[in-house]
C-alpha cells in the first residue's frame, strides 16, 4: 500500500515540471509521518466523542454530565487520560467540548453506523 502511494505521488509529481522527484518522495514520506502522528494523538477519541454524543442527542443531557458518564463508564481505556484532563480542565489543550459541538451542529448529516 505504501509502495503504491510513492507510485501516486511520483505519477502526479510527473505532471508538474517545477516538482523535482525528490521533493515528491519527501513530502509523500513527510504526509505518512504526520498521518501516524495524527493516528496517535486520536485514536480512541472517535469512540469517546460518539459514547458523549449519543447521551447528549438522546438524555437531552448537558455535555459536562455526558462527558462525566463515559469517563466513569471508561468504554475507550485508551483515552481515559483524556477524558479526566477535559473535566478537570474544561476548555483546555484538546477543546473536547468545541469538538464535539461540531457533531451536535451538523447531526442531521451524521450517519452513525456501529458494526
Amino acid at each position: 500500500m505504501r509502495r503504491k502511494g510513492l507510485y501516486q505521488s511520483i505519477k502526479i509529481a510527473n505532471g508538474f515540471s517545477n516538482i523535482h522527484l525528490g521533493l515528491a518522495c519527501h513530502g509523500f514520506e513527510e504526509y505518512v509521518l504526520r498521518t501516524r502522528l495524527y493516528r496517535l494523538f486520536v485514536e480512541g477519541l472517535d469512540r469517546a466523542f460518539l459514547e458523549i454524543w449519543k447521551r447528549v442527542n438522546e438524555g437531552q443531557t448537558s455535555f459536562r454530565d455526558a462527558l462525566q458518564e463515559v469517563y466513569n463508564e471508561n468504554p475507550v481505556p485508551l483515552r481515559q487520560h483524556t477524558l479526566k484532563a477535559e473535566l478537570e480542565c474544561p476548555g483546555g489543550f484538546l477543546q473536547l467540548e468545541r469538538q464535539v459541538g461540531f457533531f451536535f451542529v451538523h447531526r442531521s448529516s451524521v450517519r452513525v453506523f456501529i458494526c
